[in-house]
């Protein structure tokens, strides 16, 4: 059976976990669910990591915000998505999309749709292709304006 941990060792503990990479609040209060401990010794240890900035909700979106787009390549529709999922408000998530650089954003679609149209042996007279390559970068979270915009200016 194992032993529980007290609140400064779950302190100690969920802090390092903190400070190995960026988490939001939610990410936290799960791990520290699953080392069962109890309601109200999570809300303090919450409190405690945020005053002592080892949470950070605009520092945490700013990170995924970062991640998703530069390393997995994902429009803002999917990043908002997965954030709304991990219980961020609306207004944060949005005003960390809107620090994003539409310069590069638009860059990065123009890449993926030519790799993909390179990769699916893309043809103008198949009405199909066109079809693909839109739904693939709708699924990657980019908005149809901007996927639009995109094809019309590549093919």
């Amino acid at each position: 059976m194992k032993k529980s941990l007290t609140e400064s060792e779950a302190l100690r503990k969920i802090a390092a976990y903190c400070a190995y990479q960026e988490r939001c609040e939610q990410e936290v209060r799960q791990k520290l669910t699953s080392w069962n401990i109890a309601y109200q010794t999570i809300e303090n240890l919450i409190e405690k990591l945020q005053n002592e900035d080892f949470i950070n909700e605009k520092r945490y979106i700013n990170s995924f915000i970062n991640g998703k787009f530069r390393l997995k390549k994902w429009g803002r529709i999917k990043i908002r998505y997965a954030l709304r999922q991990k219980g961020l408000p609306d207004l944060a998530i949005d005003k960390g999309l809107q620090e994003m650089d539409t310069e590069s954003y638009v860059e990065t679609l123009e890449i993926l749709a030519q790799q993909k149209a390179n990769s699916m042996q893309y043809s103008k007279q198949n009405p199909k292709s066109k079809q693909t390559l839109f739904r693939f970068l709708q699924q990657r979270g980019f908005e149809i304006e901007f996927i639009q915009e995109t094809l019309k200016k590549l093919f």
